[in-house]
């Protein structure tokens, strides 16, 4: 009886219980599983947002057809994260989106709203830019002022043309970490698969089903990446897999992505025979070229007619992300995209027998690389080469710029893989690096110390190679205010007047761009009683030293080299002289650059200064931080010493 009776209290308090729980528990819409109490704590350190859940497949059918679902769930721990909970999708004539459902839940998992339509857009890819085309963009934004919460969403995209599969990237930036993520490719057996991962740690479970091969790749428990300075960015820390078809189908052209002559192939057969003009173009282009006596002389006066008579329209109408508008477009119209204008510069220099050669290139600063060891779509903009035979030379020619240079490469295409194009031999190539050398800004100031502190000066400034990137923009495409705003930032001085600059020299033969510059400054020197300290560095002082790192884990990356050479000449006030200045130059040798500065009265009674700092372009290991650090402690405390001036009884 008693067992009977415990058994029956037993039961009462279990019921009791699921009575309770059932008043504060979760409704059928709510996911207690996305409750943070369930996010593992190495996983919060240094992250924004965590990925709970995502599931990526991939299901191809046939050499032109697939479909791709996207799952996500995914945590905003702040502020900084809110971004992670954006999603953002293409799809164009060849492809068709579902419609993106997403929930809001709060941090213990319980459902807030539902993704609501004036939260989602659909707009042209153009829309913020210059040009027009079939591309949209799909875009949904679901805020919330409590954090942390998370945002759960799917959608899918099927696909009616294949020219590339996407990639995986289950840890897509700085400040996330990642839960659980997964990526599935589906695959008839008839079609093989390629994939190529640089982590050997990301290798697929591979199963046949009756009439397809599965693909599936997992990751867990992935933590934040934090960027540490002067290291290498997120894209090139990022764990990936890139995919990609053997052979593909897209509006009726079949291709082979086996290799990049394969792809190189498709790619030039796309385009061939869209290279015609019209007689009197023709006729114009050889009366213009007919007094040169080099091919280099003949590419020039050509590319500055491109340049002076076309400008830059992004155009991306069905197969127009591959394939170039005819060169007669272009030559009727004016315009054209990065393909229809290297195309046009392609077929102008044909007519006077200079060859050329597309090349593909994934441009941007900070794109991130193209990867040589598998052959896919990794680009996502075109310029030409010129193999001059007489000068066993080659000149690269950006055609979508009014302003650039003929043969410079800007930080957006320098210094990287590319794929150069020909019918029978397309390969992976270098584009040009530039040197210390190429990316010198120099400046020559004559000031005159007035003795209540203040400086007046005449400053020039020639700015070379990647140093002149920016300015040569400012300089054209800005207007004065745009322009006066920079020179503030510029002018590192306190109190600093700008009474008048020109911006001269913006040279279309070369790399440089000079500006004038007369300004005036309240309290350049401190005075001391009779005395005058000054720093004679006006303009070039450094200031970036890298933080004390205690434990440094990744290289040191410079990515680009460059130097400053600042050569200044100082009238002293009528009465001062010079009380004390370093009597011997500063050098500082280093593998990361050098620098050197020199004191020294010139004979007609001046205080001259000169300074020379060059940055190099490195990659070095993590244990070279502190060295590093080092020598840029160096630089700035050299760039600090004082010059004092004292007034004569």
């Amino acid at each position: 009886m008693k067992k009977k009776i415990l058994l029956i209290n037993f039961f009462l308090c279990i019921l009791f219980l699921q009575t309770t729980y059932a008043s504060i528990s979760f409704n059928a819409n709510d996911a207690p599983q996305y409750s943070v109490s369930n996010i593992p704590i190495e996983l919060t350190k240094g992250a924004d947002a965590i990925v709970r859940s995502a599931s990526e497949i991939f299901i191809v059918k046939s050499e032109g057809t697939a479909t791709y679902k996207n799952y996500r769930a995914i945590t905003i721990l702040n502020e900084n994260g809110k971004g992670w909970g954006y999603i953002q999708e293409s799809y164009d004539q060849f492809s068709n989106m579902s419609k993106i459902t997403a929930t809001l839940y709060d941090a213990q998992g319980k459902a807030v709203r539902k993704l609501k339509k004036d939260e989602v857009s659909d707009m042209s890819a153009t829309t913020f830019s210059s040009g027009y085309g079939d591309n949209r963009i799909v875009s949904a934004r679901m805020v919330y002022d409590n954090y942390p919460y998370t945002i759960e969403y799917e959608y899918s995209i099927n696909y009616k043309g294949l020219l590339f599969y996407p990639s995986w990237y289950p840890q897509y930036g700085e400040g996330l970490a990642v839960q659980s993520s997964s990526f599935v490719i589906e695959m008839p057996h008839s079609l093989p698969l390629r994939y190529y991962s640089e982590d050997e740690t990301l290798k697929p479970k591979i199963t046949k089903g009756n009439s397809s091969t599965y693909y599936n790749w997992e990751v867990k428990d992935l933590k934040a990446i934090e960027i540490e300075p002067y290291g290498p960015t997120s894209s090139s820390q990022v764990m990936s897999v890139l995919v990609g078809p053997t052979d593909f189908k897209i509006d009726g052209y079949s291709g082979n992505m086996n290799s990049w002559q394969n792809f190189g192939e498709w790619y030039f057969l796309l385009n061939k025979g869209r290279d015609k003009l019209s007689s009197e173009t023709t006729l114009k282009v050889r009366e213009l070229t007919q007094d040169a006596q080099t091919d280099r002389e003949k590419v020039k006066l050509v590319y500055q007619y491109l340049q002076d008579h076309t400008r830059y329209v992004s155009i991306q109408l069905g197969i127009g992300g591959w394939q170039t508008f005819e060169a007669s477009d272009v030559e009727k119209n004016n315009y054209g995209d990065c393909k229809a204008l290297t195309n046009y510069m392609q077929a102008m220099l044909k007519t006077i027998g200079i060859q050329s050669k597309p090349v593909l290139v994934k441009a941007g600063k900070r794109a991130s690389k193209v990867c040589a060891e598998f052959c896919s779509n990794q680009f996502n903009h075109i310029f030409l080469t010129v193999p001059l035979a007489d000068e066993s030379d080659t000149l690269w020619l950006e055609c979508t710029s009014q302003q650039s240079p003929l043969n410079y490469m800007g930080s957006f295409t320098d210094d990287r893989n590319v794929l150069l194009i020909d019918e029978k031999g397309s390969k992976i190539v270098r584009s040009p690096a530039s040197t210390a050398e190429d990316n010198i800004r120099k400046r020559a100031i004559e000031a005159e110390i007035l003795e209540d502190g203040g400086v007046a000066a005449k400053v020039a400034i020639q700015y070379r190679g990647l140093q002149q990137d920016y300015p040569r923009y400012i300089a054209t495409m800005s207007s004065p205010r745009e322009q006066e705003k920079w020179l503030q930032e510029v002018i590192e001085l306190s109190g600093v007047t700008i009474n008048e600059y020109e911006f001269t020299n913006i040279s279309k033969d070369e790399p440089v761009v000079t500006l004038q510059l007369n300004i005036n400054a309240r309290q350049y020197a401190s005075k001391a009683g009779k005395r005058l300290l000054i720093n004679p560095n006006l303009l070039s002082r450094w200031s970036d030293v890298p933080q004390k790192m205690e434990k440094r884990t990744q290289p040191v990356v410079i990515k680009r080299p460059y130097s400053f050479k600042d050569e200044v000449y100082y009238t002293i006030p009528e009465g001062y002289a010079i009380e004390s200045m370093p009597s011997e130059p500063v050098e500082i040798q280093s593998e990361f650059g050098a620098y050197k500065t020199q004191y020294f009265m010139s004979e007609d009674g001046k205080l001259q200064y000169s300074r020379f700092f060059q940055q190099n372009k490195v990659n070095l290991p993590a244990e070279k931080y502190e060295d590093f650090r080092q020598f840029m402690m160096e630089v700035s405390k050299a760039d600090k010493t004082k010059v004092v001036l004292v007034k004569e009884e």
